[in-house]
Order: structure tokens, then sequence, then C-alpha cells
């Protein structure tokens, strides 16, 4: 099995059926090692569901955490269905918590209930700790496994504690330094910390008063403030600024993605989607649900406008060439207003705008439209 073109899980789709009815296992599981999480996906995709949860069992551990996390709703749905309880504690155990909880809020709240109550209790507690944060919260979205080191430590001990803990080498590239009361004074990149005098202490080396948010921000205020500030990672803190966890940039990626996709939704009129929701997934009541409060506003408006040309019936009985002109002013209305909501949403998604500007934005679309 090789891959040949942009498409190729597609053309090694017969062959995996193939492998599988053949029962050659140990070949298709020396295939999916090689592979990327997001390769994997497309390809149990692709499968028929009978043989979906047996390709998936051929993954390891910790392949198959991660190819879980790039799922959709649906898709971690079916292949839990198929799994034994045992399995589904093994691959949810091997989860960092921020991408466990990326996991559940995605699952109908019965699926959640029954996972959380066969993992272990220190995995319990770490998941409803951060389910119990607001939805859309950089306490919600936070990874409460960390880096960090007393300032008063010396630097040969510091290297020392972080090197026993075992740490994943994505959270140690930014080391963060608290007082003796957990709060947060400080950060130091590790290779700053490594070629540092061994001798010295770490409040003597470390970055002051680094960027931090509050449990509560707002997950998209905490992605403008990586992306502002070219970091790599952001400490969330509580109101009395003990460190609690951090965010970092691949949990920033997904942040963004949500956002867009809400953006996108409010530019068409239609209410944020909830992170369970998949467009072939939903049913007729949701989509009409999800729609008709702003088309039935859209229609008063409508016939607002139908009025106003009424008004005006005396002229176009006499002049009937001006009526072919109509649906022109309309269709020219509607493409500028789109034009301006366009920009609008844009520009308050890039915090470029605030509800405050409202009279100011208006007033520039108005002298915009008649320009």
């Amino acid at each position: 099995m090789k891959k040949t073109s942009l498409s190729w899980y597609k053309i090694l789709i017969p062959d995996i059926i193939e492998a599988i009815q053949e029962k050659n296992f140990e070949e298709i599981k020396n295939f999916l090692q090689e592979l990327a999480p997001s390769e994997i996906v497309k390809i149990i995709d692709d499968l028929p569901s009978a043989e979906k949860a047996l390709v998936f069992r051929l993954l390891s551990k910790e392949k198959a955490a991660d190819t879980l996390i790039e799922m959709s709703k649906s898709e971690v749905e079916e292949i839990v269905k198929y799994l034994t309880s045992k399995e589904v504690k093994e691959i949810i155990s091997s989860m960092d918590p921020d991408d466990r909880v990326r996991i559940f809020d995605e699952l109908p709240s019965g699926i959640v209930e029954k996972l959380i109550k066969i993992l272990d209790k220190d995995k319990r507690d770490e998941i409803i700790l951060l389910l119990n944060y607001p939805y859309g919260s950089a306490g919600h979205r936070m990874n409460p496994f960390f880096a960090k080191i007393s300032g008063d430590k010396k630097i040969k001990e510091a290297l020392e504690e972080i090197r026993k803990e075992k740490l994943d080498e994505e959270i140690i590239r930014e080391i963060y330094v608290t007082d003796e009361k957990n709060r947060l004074i400080g950060k130091v990149k590790l290779p700053k910390l490594v070629i540092s005098d061994p001798e010295k202490r770490v409040y003597e080396i470390m970055e002051e008063k680094p960027f931090a948010v509050n449990v509560f921000t707002d997950q998209e205020e905490a992605a403008h403030i990586i992306k502002d500030h070219d970091l790599i990672s952001l400490p969330v803190v509580d109101s009395e600024n003990r460190i609690l966890g951090v965010l970092t940039v691949d949990d920033i990626i997904d942040i963004i993605e949500e956002e867009a996709t809400e953006d996108i939704h409010k530019l068409g009129a239609l209410r944020a989607p909830y992170p369970e929701e998949e467009y072939f997934k939903l049913s007729l009541g949701e989509k009409v649900k999800k729609r008709v409060p702003w088309l039935i506003s859209l229609l008063i408006f409508e016939l607002i406008t139908a009025t106003v040309i009424k008004s005006f019936d005396a002229l176009i009985e006499s002049a009937v060439f001006l009526s072919y002109f109509i649906p022109m002013l309309i269709g020219t209305g509607g493409n500028t207003g789109t034009q301006s909501v366009t920009l609008a949403v844009r520009a308050m998604a890039l915090g470029e705008i605030e509800f405050k500007d409202l009279l100011r934005i208006i007033l520039k679309e108005i002298l915009t439209g008649i320009g």
C-alpha cells in the first residue's frame, strides 16, 4: 500500500477492504502507523461501517487518541459505539485534558456521562473541573498540565525538577515562574534556562509580567492576545493571579476555526452553531429553527419596502417604464448591504471595531452608499 496522489486514500480503500477480508491485519497496522491522524480519519470515513471499528482497533493507543481528536462528532459517536468500555477508557485517558474536553463538547450529554463514569478518579476530576468552566472561556479550553518552577530555585535545581516531571515537549517550551503562593511572576524559555549559569536563581533570568488571561476570559480574546503578541502559549490564571493552566498554539488554531465558523453564520443572519452541530446531521426542524427568526424579520422589512413602492402608484402608472428599474435598485441595494455586512463582521472578528463605534460605522456606510 503506497500513497499515489492527493486522493490516494480513496484509491487504497479497496486494497484495505481486501486485506481485512484476507485477515492481513499486520500489514494494515504497519501501514496505518506511518500515516498522520488526519489521513487515517479520511480512510476510516470512506470504509463501510463494519470495517471502521476494526481498522480503528489496529491503531496504537496513542495513535488512536490522536485520530479520535481529528474526527467529527458523528464519526466519534460511531467509533465509540463499537468499542468496549475498556478500549474507550484507555484511549480517552491517554489524551491531554484539553483534547479530552474538545471530544466531550462534541458528544451528546448521555454519552459524556457514561465516558466520565468509566474514567479513573484523577482523570474524572480533571475533566469535570474543565467542563465546569463556561463553554467558550479560556478555563474551559486550557490544559491544566504545564511546566512551572519557583523563582527562588537555582537554575540547576529547576532543570532537574523539570526533567523529573517528564512533561510533553510542547508544554516545556515555555516555563512559568511562580512565587511561594503559586502566583505567576514571570516566564522563561527552555533554551535560555539550559544555557544560563546553573548557579543563578530563576528570577534573575526570567521575563517579568508575562501576558496572561483570567479563566473566565472569552477564548476569542485569548486567541487575539496570542496572535497579536506572537506567543507560543498563554497562562490562564484566577482572580488572585495563581496559574491554573495554559493555552497553547494548537488550542488557538481550533479556537480560531470555531470563531470563524461563528462569524460566517452571523454573516448569513444565522445563530452561532453549537459544537456538536453538523450540516448533514441537522433535522429539517433544526434547520428551519436556525433560519426562520431572521427570515421573518427580513420579510417584515420587505413589506415596508412594498408599502413605500405602493405610495408611488400614480407615478408608476403614468410612467410604467420606471417599474423596470425596481428589481435593479433592490438588487443593487441588497448587494451593497451584503458588502457592508461582510466588511463589518470581518472587522468585528479582527477586533477593529466595537459596539461604541456603531454610529461611526452607520455614517461611514451611508456615505459610501451615496458615493
